[in-house]
């Protein structure tokens, strides 16, 4: 199983707290080298997804996201 992206830092926050899991944030832009390579090389491998009922990943796209960004550094 893959896992399921969420595109609400918010939301999946509050859902890493109600089921006592951690939360996952990538940082994407479109037709980025970084993105694609991630895509391909580590989100598709069976070690990655193994982790999809384990953590709440999110999505989010830059720059519309920047602020969120920088709290992360």
């Amino acid at each position: 199983d893959s896992p399921r992206w969420m595109t609400d830092l918010v939301q999946a926050t509050q859902l890493a707290k109600r089921t006592k899991k951690r939360v996952f944030v990538d940082f994407v832009q479109a037709k980025n080298a970084t993105t694609t390579k991630m895509e391909s090389e580590v989100y598709a491998t069976q070690t990655f997804k193994a982790y999809a009922n384990r953590m709440i990943f999110v999505r989010l796209e830059l720059p519309a996201n920047a602020k969120a960004a920088e709290l992360f550094g």
